[in-house]
């Protein structure tokens, strides 16, 4: 509803023009892609390093394609 308000849809005395709610809506549709994304690369960052951290210790996998 809000966002009809802000574009003009719809009228209201209540909620003239861009509400604050309105503005935390579309910051978080634009903000939260990005966190995600974010967070995304720091724990493929972080598990990536762990995971050559232990392999260089334990040993890794290998796998033999030929025959």
């Amino acid at each position: 509803m809000d966002v009809l308000v802000s574009a003009g849809w719809v009228t209201s005395d209540e909620t003239p023009g861009l509400s604050s709610g309105t503005a935390l809506a579309f910051g978080a549709l634009l903000g939260m892609p990005v966190i995600g994304g974010v967070t995304g690369l720091v724990a493929g960052a972080l598990g990536a390093w762990l995971y050559n951290l232990v392999a260089s210790r334990v040993g890794g996998v290998k796998i033999n394609l030929q025959r």
